[in-house]
């Protein structure tokens, strides 16, 4: 099976792939909310405090609904989540990560700005080229701006 791993800062994957799991817990296949239930705690890392409170209170709702869901795997899985998931810290939320140390967590943050300006970076030259294609003379095949 193939994985996709996305590269982005916090700054430009605010709450994209969060929000799409988060829709998938209420999804009516069991195997679909068994997955997406383990994915809670590594979502939860990618929460920004207090941008994303809604976000947030609304993964801690689905936790507890998932906690009474009819299939029993998914009860069984969601309740050890669960107890992960209430551990985990968020990004300004002045909790410290417990699996990072100092050192790691300057070294995200670091890493989490370079990507940003990469991005940034990238969207500048889109839009310029983007421009520079628009501003062309008209041609035989014309192009959509």
């Amino acid at each position: 099976m193939y994985t996709a791993r996305l590269r982005l800062s916090h700054a430009h994957a605010p709450g994209g792939p969060a929000q799409a799991a988060v829709e998938l817990l209420a999804d009516p296949v069991a195997n679909v909310r068994l997955r997406a239930c383990m994915l809670l705690p590594n979502l939860k890392r990618t929460v920004r405090m207090p941008e994303d409170a809604a976000l947030l209170e609304h993964m801690s709702k689905l936790c507890t609904t998932l906690n009474a869901d009819s299939d029993r795997d998914v009860g069984l899985t969601a309740r050890t989540v669960i107890d992960r998931f209430k551990v985990v810290p968020t990004h300004g939320s002045g909790q410290k990560d417990p699996t990072m140390s100092t050192a790691q967590a300057a070294e995200a943050d670091a890493s989490d700005a370079q990507k940003e300006r990469q991005e940034n970076e990238l969207l500048a030259a889109e839009d310029a080229a983007m421009k520079h294609r628009c501003a062309r003379p008209p041609s035989l095949f014309p192009v959509r701006c």
